[in-house]
């Protein structure tokens, strides 16, 4: 069994589940969308939320935005020449 990080570019595929906008749910941060400073939920600034909290996305992943920090392969880039395939 081998495994890896996601690259960027595919963690922000997973993460956007087909849309356009800043999160999967649309370009504001809302209210109760995920755990971060500021959006709303009972554990903002306090701890990480136990997994599937807040609802899925369009791939039916939970919990893609804030929480903990999303690591992946390589950095962002803005025309993902030269990123990892």
């Amino acid at each position: 069994f081998r495994s890896r990080l996601p690259s960027e570019a595919e963690w922000e595929y997973a993460a956007r589940a087909g849309t356009s906008t800043k999160y999967s749910w649309g370009d504001g941060i809302g209210k109760n969308n995920a755990n971060c400073d500021g959006c709303g939920s009972q554990w903002d600034k306090k701890a990480t939320a136990p997994v599937g909290q807040f609802k899925k996305n369009g791939y039916g992943l939970h919990d893609m935005h804030g929480n903990v920090w999303e690591w992946v392969q390589d950095c962002w880039h803005g025309d993902y020449k030269g990123a990892p395939g």
